[in-house]
């Protein structure tokens, strides 16, 4: 077609075949690649940010308004007493976007401040704050953050959990739904309700030491050069869900005796990650459930079954833990003459929705950092790059994903940020 004239149409199954009872839909063909790739980088969401050597993109195609992109994604450089740190983080919301657009707040100034309390204590010593000392702050700091949810709840009620329990139903939604006195204590108790994974990375002012904080199923992987200029991979998070053999057996040794504390790959058969934040309806007593969450104006958003179907599943409470995984990296190699990385040395964090859109044929971390590898040699943005890659590498699969008519949700958040090392 013309480049003036109508849009052309195709239709598809999006990968999942004629006999799936799914589709087929209607997508727009675009005239022209140039087109293509201008759409495509708007819908991409791209950020740049030169100072923390971050790229980023954030893809939800979707329109409709309940569809919006729960993932949040934040890139900060903090100049503290002994240089320049730098904190990247990912976080995918579940359930509502109160918790997640908390953490993607809050989260970075209470490692901030805590970090710069260590660096003050640590000030004048012999040797700077260890690996292990910035690793017990990350864990912490993440654990204290989500009890501070609770907390703050726990606060609106005389007696704490306890008062809670003894007020009348209309005391307790008098108390919560305060949407007509400013909000502030419904805000408390969604970002309670809701959840959301945290994956967060920090660089020390040489560059020499990377630590991965995660919490959830988001996924970081280190890309590094090899002399010879081959590419290696190496995963620096696991996934906390119920995929992870790992998890299942973690959770499973905690509650002997509940055979469906794991159901259907879910904890309790309602949730897929196994560590979060929020989500206290996985953590507290199903009695507080039913005696405040359940009475909060809006309520619970779940997308698998309804509530009364799994919450007799809790039982001996928490099913979900708010206790990160730490990793410390040590970044060696030839350094350039302003002290950074090689060329090519690089952090990709990304959602889980990258791992469920990428080609099935070619969805391993070792191909995600050839990827993002030959972007960065070739100055492209990479996370770009791996996006593109992600929704199929060529333009007719890519704009399957961008233009699908459909009202209905058809892939998951995917969030990609590239931090160059």
């Amino acid at each position: 077609m013309s480049a003036n004239g109508p849009p052309d149409y195709k239709w598809t199954y999006l990968g999942l075949g004629a006999d799936s009872g799914y589709g087929p839909w209607r997508y727009q063909v675009f005239p022209s690649q140039e087109e293509l790739v201008k759409k495509f980088c708007l819908f991409a969401n791209v950020e740049k940010d030169a100072t923390a050597r971050v790229t980023s993109v954030a893809f939800q195609p979707c329109l409709d308004e309940d569809s919006r992109s729960q993932d949040r994604r934040v890139a900060q450089s903090w100049n503290l007493r002994n240089g320049r740190w730098t904190f990247v983080g990912v976080f995918d919301g579940h359930a509502g976007h109160e918790t997640v657009d908390y953490a993607m707040t809050n989260l970075p100034l209470k490692v901030k401040s805590k970090l710069e309390a260590l660096l003050e204590e640590t000030e004048g010593a012999t040797e700077p704050p260890s690996s292990d000392m910035v690793s017990s702050l990350l864990g912490d700091t993440i654990s204290d953050f989500d009890d501070s949810l609770l907390e703050d709840l726990l606060a609106l009620f005389p007696g704490g959990f306890e008062g809670a329990l003894k007020l009348s139903s209309e005391e307790v939604e008098d108390i919560i739904n305060d949407a007509d006195r400013g909000g502030h204590n419904i805000k408390k108790v969604h970002r309670c309700m809701r959840g959301s994974t945290a994956l967060i990375s920090l660089l020390d002012p040489p560059g020499e030491n990377l630590w991965v904080a995660n919490l959830g199923d988001c996924e970081a992987v280190l890309g590094t050069k090899s002399p010879d200029g081959t590419w290696k991979a190496t995963s620096l998070s696991s996934n906390h869900n119920g995929d992870n053999d790992a998890e299942v057996k973690r959770v499973r040794d905690e509650h002997p005796g509940e055979n469906e504390c794991i159901l259907r790959d879910r904890v309790l058969g309602a949730i897929a990650v196994t560590r979060a934040l929020g989500d206290y309806v996985f953590k507290l007593p199903a009695i507080f459930t039913t005696s405040v969450f359940a009475r909060a104006q809006p309520g619970f958003s779940f997308r698998v079954g309804r509530l009364d179907d799994w919450l007799p599943r809790n039982i001996t409470p928490p099913y979900l833990s708010n206790r990160p995984d730490v990793r410390h990296c040590r970044l060696d190699g030839e350094k350039d003459e302003d002290g950074d990385a090689p060329p090519g040395a690089f952090l990709i964090l990304c959602s889980d929705g990258l791992t469920a859109v990428y080609p099935k044929e070619r969805n391993d971390v070792t191909n995600w950092v050839q990827v993002v590898g030959s972007a960065v040699d070739s100055g492209v943005s990479p996370a770009l790059a791996l996006l593109w890659e992600a929704l199929g590498g060529d333009a007719d699969t890519v704009s399957q994903y961008m233009t699908l008519e459909s009202t209905e949700i058809w892939m998951d958040d995917t969030t990609i940020s590239v931090l160059t090392l």
